[in-house]
């Protein structure tokens, strides 16, 4: 099995840049790069919608990070109800005063270490 090759973001732009000028054809590039036409044709898309600037990257990753952001304060609000609910049912029962009185003596006790 192959190993999967990484392009950096000037090489795809390089790649699509000679499509695009009519120095290569499709059949051509991906033969001269050895990779499907759907990988180049992908990245033609990507660079007319402008992602392959480094504003648009970076835009990228921090929307990325923010939804990140917003899942993890998702998470902590839920959580944060949760203990609120359970703390307010626990404040809100009556308080049983239990004395020591001892080692137990039922025989529900007597299976532990001795």
């Amino acid at each position: 099995m192959k190993n999967r090759r990484r392009f950096s973001l000037e090489q795809k732009r390089q790649i699509v840049e000679e499509l695009l000028s009519g120095a290569y054809s499709l059949a051509q590039l991906c033969q001269r790069h050895e990779m499907a036409a759907g990988q180049i044709q992908l990245w033609r898309r990507q660079y007319e919608q402008g992602l392959f600037s480094p504003e648009a990257r970076e835009v990228t990753e921090l929307q990325e990070r923010i939804r990140l952001l917003e899942r993890k304060l998702g998470q902590m609000t839920l959580e944060n109800d949760f203990l609120k609910t359970a703390f307010d049912r626990f404040r809100s029962r009556p308080i049983k005063k239990r004395l020591w009185s001892g080692p137990l003596t039922n025989s529900a006790s007597s299976g532990g270490a001795r």
